[in-house]
């Protein structure tokens, strides 16, 4: 059975203001693309650790500073990542 997106438990509704939030995607693309990133996420730390492991034996300190700002914008990424499907998955089903 094909689930409908949103999923109407990904639908939110605040009873006292009238708000409503969608907490899971709204659309098929959004749905893949969802997807894709619970997909890579988990190889994300390791990825993570061969730069930290490739700075170890680097010299230049460009090739260091840019090492080091690959390193931040993958740990900054893998927190919005998980924080992101922490709130989706907090709201059955995926």
């Amino acid at each position: 059975m094909v689930e409908p997106i949103p999923h109407p438990d990904h639908i939110k509704i605040d009873l006292r203001t009238g708000k409503v939030r969608i907490v899971g995607p709204m659309t098929k693309e959004e749905k893949e693309k969802l997807d894709d990133q619970r997909r890579k996420l988990p190889d994300l730390p390791a990825n993570i650790d061969d730069l930290r492991e490739a700075m170890v034996h680097e010299t230049d300190p460009d090739e260091i500073a840019e090492l080091e700002c690959h390193i931040r914008t993958g740990e900054e990424l893998y927190d919005r990542v998980s924080t992101a499907l922490d709130v989706v998955d907090k709201s059955p089903p995926r």
